[in-house]
């Protein structure tokens, strides 16, 4: 019996999200470690608290809008965009500190690329991302 092709996307997309889950606690502890020891503190707790917005915040979206769930779209376009520039500001400041920017060039591949997924699989669902939730409201009153 051949599987539906929503099952076999949500399971891409749930090991997809593990995937890059488990890499980043692992950049992550090890950047904290890093900056622990060079007497950063700060820097380090403000390192751990961007993983912990990424996994209590960005994967559950991200599963959400995997399945379908319309809510994700409204509101997982403008938290990836938020992530995103934290994610942004995080490395320009460790490599501002001199401190490990693991794969930089990757990484911003990535990043704009999972943006665009993003916005693509949003417009093609065609649910209404955040902002064309307002615009749509506005047009109707």
């Amino acid at each position: 019996m051949k599987r539906p092709r929503s099952v076999t996307l949500l399971a891409l997309g749930v090991l997809t999200l593990a995937a890059l889950y488990l890499t980043r606690i692992v950049v992550t502890l090890r950047q904290w470690a890093f900056l622990q020891a060079h007497a950063l503190p700060g820097a380090a707790w403000y390192l751990l608290g961007t993983g912990v917005l990424w996994s209590f915040l960005f994967v559950p979206w991200g599963i959400g809008l995997w399945i379908g769930w319309p809510p994700a779209c409204r509101f997982t376009l403008p938290l990836g965009t938020a992530y995103l520039l934290a994610q942004w500001s995080e490395r320009l400041y460790l490599h501002w500190r001199n401190a490990p920017v693991y794969n930089l060039p990757f990484w911003a591949g990535m990043s704009l690329a999972g943006w665009g997924i993003l916005w693509w699989v949003c417009s093609r669902r065609h649910t209404k991302t955040f902002f064309g939730a307002i615009h749509e409201q506005k047009s109707q009153n």
